[in-house]
């Protein structure tokens, strides 16, 4: 998972030179032309779900990471899009670092300090099924990857318990299919919107997306909401973990 992170870091830093070094000296695109973007985003996410540790003799550990984890260390969300007539390719990223300690019975311990760290990336296809001046609309399939690593340390002040060290990471790809557009209220205004499902090493994906856009000359400003899920075997690490949270972003086109 480190490997995809540093490629992940690495793709976004090439987007931003490419992004840069166009909108300088790029004339207005023609219709036959590649148009791209890229979509910069704040996002404050909360975490929901169960992380499921194996221990001994069969027996495991259930931690409720939404009563543990609201302390984001850091994050970052970006997208790109390359467009041409009816087909487009989008690609995105979501980079996750969350760290807290809470006193909370858990098998007899009262401290519970765990830390959560993941990668999100995602690659898919699009082709347009309606386009007017009011609406477009796109099918969309393609990859969803999931690299998460988790560590916890359970420990007691009162009770002559030894602390226990639990780690365990989950690596996740999925095959996804879905539906993303807009809706323009005016020249300015519009509602951008996505959704997909999906399953492979999951059980279960999916992720839904939308908000209000106003689109500028320069390129646009959005307020969005973003939630997506994953959900695993009862015997897996990822028990119907989810992020979801709003989201300011800018997006570039050029």
């Amino acid at each position: 998972m480190k490997n995809i992170g540093k490629f992940a870091l690495l793709t976004i830093s090439l987007n931003l030179s490419v992004v840069t070094s166009q909108m300088v000296v790029a004339a207005e695109p023609s219709a036959d032309d590649w148009q791209q973007s890229l979509v910069l985003y704040l996002w404050l996410p909360t975490l929901d779900g169960q992380l499921k540790y194996p221990l001994d003799e069969g027996t495991s550990a259930s931690l409720d990471a939404s009563e543990i984890l609201d302390a984001l260390d850091m994050t970052f969300m970006g997208a790109y899009e390359a467009r041409k007539d009816k087909w487009s390719f989008i690609g995105d990223v979501i980079y996750l670092n969350l760290g807290d300690d809470k006193n909370r019975d858990t098998l007899g311990y009262s401290n519970v300090d765990l830390k959560l760290k993941g990668w999100q990336i995602g690659l898919y296809g699009g082709y347009n099924l309606l386009q007017n001046d009011k609406s477009s609309l796109d099918l969309t399939a393609g990859i969803r990857y999931l690299g998460i690593e988790t560590e916890a340390k359970l420990s007691s002040d009162q009770l002559p318990l030894p602390d226990l060290n639990l780690s365990r990471d989950a690596d996740l790809w999925d095959g996804v299919i879905g539906l993303r557009g807009r809706f323009n209220i005016n020249d300015n205004w519009y509602v951008p919107y996505y959704g997909d499902i999906g399953a492979g090493d999951s059980n279960m994906t999916w992720q839904v997306m939308g908000g209000i856009g106003y689109q500028a000359d320069w390129g646009d400003t959005l307020l969005i909401y973003r939630y997506l899920e994953w959900d695993q075997d009862d015997d897996e690490l990822l028990q119907d973990l989810s992020f979801g949270g709003p989201a300011l972003a800018v997006k570039f086109n050029f």
